[in-house]
């Protein structure tokens, strides 16, 4: 059984696979100072007839960029699916895919990156993103779009020539919010600037298998998680080492063990302390159990 956000794993797959992260030449191209090209030959012969007429006085505006219109509503009936009613408009709300005729909701940019256009959080600092998430500076990451005053995956690992990774060991610390609050969870993905993994705040005071709400902010601490994060189940889990036993009960009693979310041929250790799937698996048949014992009760009656 494996529990993953899937827009945290897919999103970072995609955005570190960016033809150009490498640092390698674009084909076709030299940086041979030396290399030159002859244009003295076509100089004569360059004037175009069809532009002998023209006049230099013509200062004829450019087109203009269309406009983020969204097409008309009243109620989010009125909007196909994912998109929502704003200011009689339909709109793209956070982390949604986004274009000219799909603009974003209030309080979001369309951005261009490297997983595709998307409408991004605007922030002036991070304690205003959600726990795996930096408010990104202007011109930082500019490989992987344009990603200045947002909120975007806070990502972490060896440091890469780039500085678009947070240096730190994975499951180490790592700076989310503050110093030395977050843990770097990796390797979660091998991209072109190394394995990675993302910088998750893990300074809040949910305990382990307790509820939790993933679209909390980071400057909101009783709602983030102690020691892990918000699972896409919404129960904190903490974090952990497939190869080491380091897992404890939650609260309630359920027993817990280390299960990797990593690709299957990634070498990675990073885990999240989960409910056993045997124990789940022996829960779902009790429950089925029951409910045939209940059913044969009720025939006889």
């Amino acid at each position: 059984m494996r529990h993953v956000s899937t827009y945290m794993f897919l999103l970072l797959m995609v955005l570190v696979w960016t033809p150009g992260c490498s640092g390698d030449e674009t084909p076709g191209e030299t940086n041979d100072p030396t290399t030159t090209e002859d244009t003295s030959s076509d100089d004569a012969d360059s004037t175009d007839p069809d532009d002998a007429g023209d006049d230099p006085s013509d200062t004829s505006p450019a087109e203009p960029e269309p406009e983020d219109i969204g097409d008309p509503c009243e109620t989010d009936a009125d909007c196909s699916e994912s998109l929502f009613c704003e200011d009689s408009k339909c709109v793209a709300g956070r982390d949604e895919a986004c274009s000219p005729g799909v603009p974003c909701a209030a309080g979001h940019n369309c951005v261009q990156t490297a997983a595709g256009a998307s409408c991004l959080e605007i922030c002036e600092e991070t304690t205003s993103c959600r726990a795996a998430e930096r408010c990104w500076a202007q011109g930082e990451g500019s490989l992987l779009g344009e990603l200045g005053g947002h909120c975007f995956p806070n990502l972490c690992g060896p440091a890469d020539n780039f500085g678009i990774l947070r240096p730190a060991e994975f499951m180490g610390a790592c700076d989310a919010a503050g110093t030395g609050d977050g843990i770097c969870f990796g390797p979660i993905a091998e991209s072109q600037l190394g394995p990675i993994g993302a910088c998750m705040n893990a300074s809040g005071e949910i305990a382990a298998g307790s509820p939790c709400d993933p679209t909390v902010t980071q400057a909101d601490q009783a709602g983030l998680c102690a020691a892990g994060t918000c699972s896409p189940l919404n129960i904190c889990a903490t974090f952990c080492d497939t190869q080491a036993e380091s897992c404890e009960a939650w609260a309630d009693g359920t027993e817990t063990s280390c299960q990797s979310l990593g690709d299957d041929e990634l070498a990675s250790d990073a885990g999240l302390c989960f409910p056993n799937p045997a124990a789940e698996e022996d829960s779902e048949d009790e429950d089925a159990a029951d409910s045939e014992d209940s059913a044969a009760g009720d025939g006889e009656g």
